[in-house]
């Protein structure tokens, strides 16, 4: 656990540290088909936190546990190979302007604020996701499938 907790400001250095470095940038024309909604931010902040806070609140074996922490030590270290050789960015609105008013996009512009846009592959939230999921599922199989499918 403490290797896990201690890679987590790597994660805004790395960042950092790509700024003025080249950026891939994949382009897929459904990305234009697909409007920028802020309120979709709640959604995506709610869906992760539950994936990481309910394998901590469900996971009571031990061997399980260290397997889940390996997981995500190796989900991470691959994630940051590929944040510091392939940084890759994912669009954003020009400026990083959100429109709207609401929680959504306060929501939105804080997590463009906190999260370095050269982090984006692969994408951490979905690694972290299914991990939890699929731990949760070898505890609760009910609860679990019910997280794999959020």
């Amino acid at each position: 656990m403490i290797a896990l907790v201690s890679l987590v400001p790597l994660y805004v250095f790395i960042g950092v540290a790509n700024k003025g470095r080249h950026h891939y940038a994949p382009f897929v024309i459904v990305d234009d088909w697909i409007p920028l909604v802020p309120a979709w931010s709640i959604i995506y902040g709610a869906l992760y936190l539950f994936l990481i806070v309910l394998p901590v609140m469900v996971i009571w074996h031990e061997e399980l546990i260290r397997r889940t922490v390996r997981a995500y030590l190796l989900i991470w270290l691959t994630a940051y190979a590929f944040f510091l050789f392939f940084p890759t960015v994912a669009p954003r609105p020009e400026g990083d302007i959100i429109p709207g008013t609401g929680f959504g996009a306060w929501g939105l512009r804080m997590l463009y604020d906190l999260d370095p846009n050269v982090n984006c592959f692969p994408s951490l939230h979905v690694a972290h996701s299914f991990v939890g999921a699929f731990a949760v599922w070898r505890m609760h199989a009910r609860l679990g499938a019910i997280a794999i499918v959020a």
